[in-house]
């Protein structure tokens, strides 16, 4: 049976401080969703990219907008290698995790 990770509220305190999605390995799928009150966007990523050049960014959110990603295989995505950022400071999104 699969068990649901809700991630809470995640904030972008400051603009160029990239925030870790979460430290859980090993998930299933995994879908977060940009706060319809951000005033700017949420970019998703690899630890150290950089919204100069995009290197390392594989989404970005504007506000209201979702992302998610299932796995073809059983728990072999690991979100704890994302990271956020954010066009404005105090920007955030909401998620979960499904663990097989």
């Amino acid at each position: 049976m699969a068990q649901i990770i809700a991630l809470g509220k995640k904030t972008v305190a400051a603009v160029g401080t990239l925030v870790q999605l979460t430290t859980t390995e090993g998930v299933h799928a995994w879908a977060v969703r940009a706060s319809e009150d951000n005033t700017g966007k949420i970019y998703i990523g690899l630890a150290g990219f950089t919204t100069a050049d995009y290197v390392g960014i594989f989404w970005e959110l504007n506000p209201g907008e979702t992302f998610s990603s299932v796995s073809s295989g059983l728990n072999d995505i690991n979100p704890s290698k994302v990271y956020l950022d954010t066009e404005t400071s105090g920007n955030f999104l909401t998620g979960v995790l499904q663990v097989r």
